[in-house]
């Protein structure tokens, strides 16, 4: 019995010492983690449309992809979305910069630069439709927020209101049970 065990351990052994590194389990996390990030890194990135033949369904495209990444991709579009407007600042790159900035993710959004960008392309360019569908979804965020305010606001009316109600109906109870 002791025999056996001692075999199975010294072919484990020998199974082990001469597995080849790729099929060992890397050491340190971090290996899988910079595979990941190479892996991140490779995949190819549809860029904003930047030509005057461009259409809005070109833009459209590009604006679904980006309605489908999360924060840090989102982040990393923004960088690489400014890097190129500083290569070569033009009308795409500004409506580019500019609906990237328009989007709810707390690492980019940045309404007011969205604005004054969007404010920069030309209104006789290509770029025209799209800039006005973007301004359009602006001033509906603009919309909802005020919207969401408003609702907050009126949600603490009512409460206020419920604690008017209470007391007042606590007060009724105390009247009622007072002897006459």
């Amino acid at each position: 019995m002791l025999k056996s065990s001692v075999i199975v351990i010294v072919t484990c052994l020998l199974a082990a010492c001469t597995t080849s590194p790729q099929a060992m389990p890397s050491k340190a996390p971090e290996d899988a983690v910079k595979k990941k990030v190479c892996i991140a890194v490779s995949v190819p990135v549809t860029p904003a449309p930047q030509s005057e033949a461009a259409t809005v369904e070109d833009w459209l495209e590009f604006i679904g992809r980006i309605k489908t990444l999360d924060a840090l991709e989102l982040a990393g579009e923004r960088d690489r979305i400014v890097m190129e407007h500083r290569e070569r600042p033009s009308d795409g790159s500004r409506l580019a910069l500019g609906y990237l900035l328009s989007q709810p993710q707390p690492l980019v959004r940045d309404i007011e630069k969205s604005r004054m960008l969007l404010d920069a392309v030309v209104s006789s360019s290509a770029y025209a439709p799209v800039r006005d569908l973007v301004v359009r979804e602006l001033a509906k965020i603009d919309e909802i927020t005020d919207l969401q305010a408003q609702v907050t606001r009126l949600q603490s009316q009512l409460d206020a209101l419920k604690v008017i109600e209470t007391d007042l109906t606590e007060n009724q109870k105390e009247l009622e049970e007072v002897p006459q």
